[in-house]
């Protein structure tokens, strides 16, 4: 999941980001996470403007995160991967999907990491096409 669905899902907590962090914290979704991708939702979620949007405190925004963190499955990169994505931060997010063997990305940029993602047999879509690819029978993998 790219962090741009995790501030999704706290600026507005109805929408289909929302829903995708309910499906990771009752158990029926997978996140799959390490820990340059953990330090990037948490300086990205606690940016002022975010922040403000979703209501919360840097401490709640930090609970939050917690909280997936701790049920996140833990990936180790066996293998780096550079060069993939227009833009070079998104090789993060390639690189944790590809260790992870994910099914899919799930981010509001699929600009720069459809292409790269497909490449490697992994589906990239928005937060509203995961959740009807996977009430249509997708793998539950983000």
């Amino acid at each position: 999941m790219d962090t741009s669905v995790v501030v999704a899902g706290l600026r507005s907590p109805k929408g289909a980001s929302a829903k995708i962090i309910e499906l990771i914290q009752t158990g029926e979704v997978t996140l799959c996470l390490d820990y340059k991708m953990s330090c990037e939702y948490r300086d990205v979620a606690t940016r002022p403007e975010h922040r403000k949007a979703s209501g919360l405190s840097v401490r709640q925004v930090g609970d939050f995160l917690s909280v997936l963190e701790d049920i996140a499955e833990p990936i180790r990169m066996k293998r780096r991967y550079r060069n993939l994505s227009p833009d070079p931060a998104d090789d993060m997010v390639l690189e944790v999907a590809i260790n992870a063997t994910a099914d899919a990305i799930v981010t509001h940029n699929l600009r720069h990491l459809k292409v790269p993602g497909n490449r490697f047999g992994i589906q990239v879509v928005t937060p509203g096409e995961f959740l009807e690819w996977i009430s249509t029978g997708g793998d539950h993998a983000s």
